[in-house]
């Protein structure tokens, strides 16, 4: 009907349906599906490295407290290797998205950031089960070198996870369009939780009573070996899926920019006469002291949030981190420090597969979780889920 203003979806799939024939006309590109509607195939592709980070860390949870125990450090000393990564993310982990905003290459901007994380995980998974290994080849036999080199595939890997995990996101988000982006966060929040539940089963299984076993040094190592081909696999699938516009070219040709919100809020605007802003800057990026102002002037009940998410997330690693040789140690009576073959070490052993096979059911309710959610807010509200669910986290943790 003439002179009937249009609704924002009519008027976002007139601007993709413009785009994506303008960039399908460009023979030179195959930029055109950044314009279309995903395949559920296809969001599960993008997502597949979301996979492997979650088993990732879903390994490491299980098994670098252990390692780390194995070697001769103390519960302290511990406790404090585990700090050294989320200290590296803390300084660094913007300053990797900053140059990521600014890439200018051919391949995108999300892409070479993600290989390089990719590639340097896959390092960090190699030395974090063959520290002792490494050491006595290189002549560090010692117990500070030992530790020395496994922190280090520690941290190699946690920080490349932690920065990898939002950039895989922000790259997924800039490849689909506004509808789908709600989609492919969902499938990454659904199948993450599954790749997590696959890391902790790696860790239930009894590798060296399988014909596999025996060609690694150690139980560990057939669970990392495990955990880095999940993590090959998730990264060159990821990295395969969908070519980005590169900055230059989204600078030189606006109807090759993705549509944003913001470029949406525009064309309403501009189709009703009104004043709209152009969008010039393609990298803009919050600073640090613009984040530390943002902080301070948030509302009173954001600040709230923010502390109960902090809270709650110091009671959460802690549980994480200290489960699997909690149960160990104290469940099965075992000792990680115990001589080789001893009773006791293989007790230790037996808890944790027994700990894994926990935080796998675990992984796989916070999986299923993530389906119902939603309607579970859209029925009673977003405070009582999420009162509740700290509720009942506070009353496992006291039963433990």
């Amino acid at each position: 009907m003439e002179g009937k203003e249009q609704t924002d979806d009519e008027v976002l799939q007139g601007m993709l349906s413009r785009r994506f024939h303008y960039a399908k006309a460009q023979r030179t590109t195959t930029y055109h599906h950044t314009f279309r509607t995903k395949t559920r195939w296809e969001l599960v592709r993008l997502s597949l490295l979301i996979v492997g980070i979650e088993c990732t860390y879903a390994t490491e949870t299980a098994f670098v407290a252990p390692i780390l125990l194995a070697i001769g450090l103390p519960h302290t000393l511990m406790t404090m290797m585990w700090a050294m990564p989320p200290i590296v993310g803390v300084l660094f982990v913007p300053v990797v998205a900053s140059v990521s905003d600014r890439l200018r290459l051919a391949w995108g901007r999300r892409r070479p950031v993600l290989l390089i994380l990719g590639v340097a995980m896959l390092l960090g998974m190699m030395l974090l089960p063959h520290g002792r290994l490494i050491g006595e080849t290189i002549g560090l036999r010692s117990v500070a070198w030992i530790a020395t080199i496994t922190t280090i595939g520690l941290t190699t890997t946690d920080f490349s996870a932690e920065a990898s995990n939002g950039l895989c996101r922000t790259y997924a988000m800039e490849v689909c369009t506004i509808q789908d982006q709600a989609r492919v966060l969902s499938t990454m929040m659904l199948i993450g939780g599954l790749g997590g539940m696959l890391g902790y089963l790696f860790g239930a299984i009894d590798w060296s009573a399988l014909p596999i076993g025996q060609y690694f040094e150690s139980n560990e190592a057939a669970v990392f070996t495990a955990n880095w081909i999940v993590l090959l696999v998730g990264l060159v699938s990821t990295l395969t899926s969908f070519s980005e516009i590169p900055l230059p070219v989204q600078e030189e040709d606006e109807l090759l920019r993705p549509v944003t919100h913001f470029m949406l809020q525009n064309e309403m605007k501009r189709m009703r006469g009104d004043e709209y802003t152009a969008q010039t800057n393609l990298t803009e990026s919050i600073g640090f002291r613009q984040f530390i102002r943002n902080t301070v002037q948030m509302p009173h009940s954001m600040k709230i949030l923010c502390l109960t998410q902090f809270l709650s997330h110091m009671g959460y690693l802690p549980y994480c981190l200290y489960f699997t040789d909690f149960v160990g140690a104290e469940v099965f009576n075992g000792d990680v420090q115990a001589p080789q073959h001893s009773e006791a070490l293989w007790r230790y052993e037996e808890g944790v597969r027994f700990a894994c096979w926990g935080m796998a059911l675990f992984a796989g309710c916070a999986s299923l979780y993530s389906l119902v959610i939603e309607k579970l807010i859209a029925r009673v509200g977003a405070r009582p889920v999420y009162v509740f669910g700290l509720l009942a986290h506070c009353v496992g943790m006291l039963a433990m």
